[in-house]
């Protein structure tokens, strides 16, 4: 039992990549999961998606949603109550969010970061970008 759960603890470096700690069950369904990953800089950016459309491209006229590995994709899939957590940790840090994903937008809802005002769509994706 011990073994299907881990805690994940990374020093916050300046301008890398971190993840806060967060326990995680391994075995997790991906459509219906998330990733989180910060990236560091003066000021964090938070950058969530559905773990279903990572590496995907969404266009529609002008407006694009190119979802790359590197931008998107961390070491662990989340559940909607660790990402809920997250962000809620994060907005008291002042952070800036980019959220794309049906099970993403609906997770910034719950912790209040977001209305569903605040969430438009491509190609019938939702996102929403979020300064604090």
């Amino acid at each position: 039992m011990e073994n299907q759960t881990q805690n994940l603890t990374q020093k916050k470096e300046s301008n890398q990549n971190t993840a806060l700690p967060v326990e995680l069950t391994p075995q997790l369904s991906i459509i219906s999961k998330m990733y989180l990953k910060i990236h560091s800089s003066y000021r964090n950016v938070v950058a969530i998606c559905d773990a279903d459309l990572i590496g995907k491209k969404f266009e529609e006229g002008k407006r694009q949603l190119d979802l790359r590995e590197n931008f998107y994709k961390s070491d662990n899939i989340l559940t909607e109550e660790q990402v809920i957590k997250l962000i809620q940790k994060q907005i008291e840090e002042d952070a800036t969010f980019n959220i794309v994903g049906q099970k993403a937008t609906e997770a910034a809802i719950a912790s209040g970061l977001l209305t569903e005002k605040d969430v438009d769509k491509i190609q019938n994706i939702p996102f929403a970008l979020t300064l604090l």
